[in-house]
């Protein structure tokens, strides 16, 4: 359903390859995924259940 109110967002198959590639490059990072989050004031419980689903 969309309306005045109402909004749908989409990526295009570029943007999800952007944020593919902008995520590998943040893993490549002194600190990796966790710094950038936090340097980012993620909340805590969202670091948390971003880094829970991290790849080792």
């Amino acid at each position: 359903m969309t309306g005045p109110d109402k909004a749908v967002t989409a990526f295009t198959r570029r943007g999800i390859e952007s944020l593919q590639e902008f995520i590998a490059d943040v893993r490549t990072w002194q600190g990796g995924m966790r710094q950038f989050l936090s340097d980012e004031q993620c909340d805590p419980e969202t670091i948390k259940r971003i880094m829970a689903n991290e790849p080792r």
